[in-house]
């Protein structure tokens, strides 16, 4: 998958493979498989979660995240951390899909 953006409008082309990676990335983050979710990413990628569901602008506004590879990468590393505090229950992704 090198090269590539996914920017997809609801119904419109490549819908049903924007649908579709959305539900590998969370079966990826609900096993704690963090590399394979990792992988899923070109080293140019931008994980960009708006924090609400209308933002156009990840520059100019609170978003949830806004990282790029090396800082995904960091996360994988701290979430792999055997001191790791943050959770002390295996969470599932929640997905939003848009019909």
């Amino acid at each position: 998958m090198a090269n590539r953006a996914m920017v997809v409008e609801p119904g419109g082309d490549g819908a049903g493979a924007a649908v579709a990676l959305i539900g590998l990335e969370a079966r990826f983050l609900d096993e704690r498989r963090f590399e394979e979710w990792l992988d899923l990413y070109t080293e140019d990628a931008v994980y960009w979660v708006p924090a609400v569901a209308d933002q156009t602008d990840p520059d100019n506004h609170v978003s949830l995240f806004y990282d790029q590879k090396p800082t995904m990468r960091l996360r994988v590393e701290r979430l792999r951390h055997p001191g790791i505090h943050v959770s002390t229950t295996l969470d599932k992704a929640d997905v939003l899909q848009y019909r």
